[in-house]
């Protein structure tokens, strides 16, 4: 694949219009179809913005490194805690080779393991949780997220705060994958 099969595959894996594109960029939407169509190619200072905006190797995108070897996915973050239908405006992209259907992202304020700040927690549905694993779990038709262990047949969830649920039963959505702190 060379750069501008590159640069049009992981504008639309970002979700991003040439225009949109254009605009992060600094440069005319024409300039981005320029560059999508092999007419023309970015200069240095260009491709470094493009390389920025989108969120990958300047390298990558000029073919020197493959390494992008993955596809990339845009995954829904839900808005809110409510388990039920979402409005999903927002999105944020992994990697991985199977089964993006069941990953979701969260946005969260909580205070991981000594991390303070914005985050986005990005969950996987169809994994089992081991013991220290984050996880989202179903409380009064509510999404919670806490450390899950297991110990004498009982799940036992730390919380933020350090509370600790002991529970028979618990309805797990889905276990953390990623954090991503926010700047």
């Amino acid at each position: 694949m060379d750069f501008s099969e590159r640069l049009k595959t992981i504008r639309k894996i970002k979700g991003l219009t040439q225009k949109e594109l254009a605009e992060k960029v600094g440069v005319e939407r024409a300039t981005i179809a320029g560059y999508e169509t092999n007419r023309s190619n970015p200069n240095f200072e260009i491709l470094i913005k493009i390389s920025k905006v989108l969120n990958i190797s300047s390298d990558y995108l000029i073919g020197k490194d493959d390494h992008q070897g993955t596809k990339s996915y845009r995954v829904p973050i839900i808005k809110n805690s409510s388990i039920g239908p979402q409005q999903t405006m927002e999105y944020v992209v992994i990697e991985d080779s199977i089964d993006n259907n069941k990953y979701f992202a969260v946005r969260s304020d909580l205070n991981l393991d000594g991390i303070h700040g914005k985050k986005i927690i990005i969950f996987k549905s169809d994994l089992k949780p081991k013991n220290g694993d984050l996880i989202i779990f179903d409380e009064e038709d509510s999404g919670k997220i806490a450390r899950y262990y297991r110990e004498k047949n009982k799940t036992v969830l730390v919380f933020e705060d350090k509370t600790i649920k002991i529970l028979d039963l618990v309805k797990i959505i889905a276990v953390a994958v990623e954090v991503r702190t926010q700047l």
